[in-house]
């Protein structure tokens, strides 16, 4: 999906080569998100975690100086998004987040974003 957003958006990360977790799949510090400071962020919660990340990081104090924690632009994806394959599962990621940064260009989905 990263590859993809590096197409439409202006997407910060590489998917680093060498020590991957499992395709797709990297882990970015704090420290570095907030080097990127973006308009829009998204996260996803893994289980077993109880509470969903974006609201486990609004306690932190990095977190709180994000230009997107700051104007509530921070989106909580689905647990589906990481398991999920097949060309109507990326369907339905697009329309989401397309809808979340072109909203003026593609209308809100009925399966919308949490933001936190």
């Amino acid at each position: 999906m990263g590859s993809w957003l590096q197409e439409l958006a202006h997407y910060l990360w590489t998917e680093p080569t060498g020590n991957r977790i499992e395709p797709g799949l990297m882990n970015v510090s704090l420290d570095r998100i907030l080097q990127g400071n973006r308009d829009i962020i998204f996260v996803q919660t893994y289980p077993p975690s109880g509470a969903p990340l974006s609201q486990q990081l609004a306690k932190h104090p990095l977190w709180k100086q994000l230009k997107a924690m700051q104007t509530h632009q921070v989106y909580e994806v689905e647990q589906f998004w990481h398991s999920g394959n097949g060309t109507r599962m990326i369907r339905l990621m697009l329309n989401q987040l397309l809808s979340v940064i072109y909203p003026q260009l593609f209308p809100q989905p009925s399966s919308k974003l949490n933001e936190h």
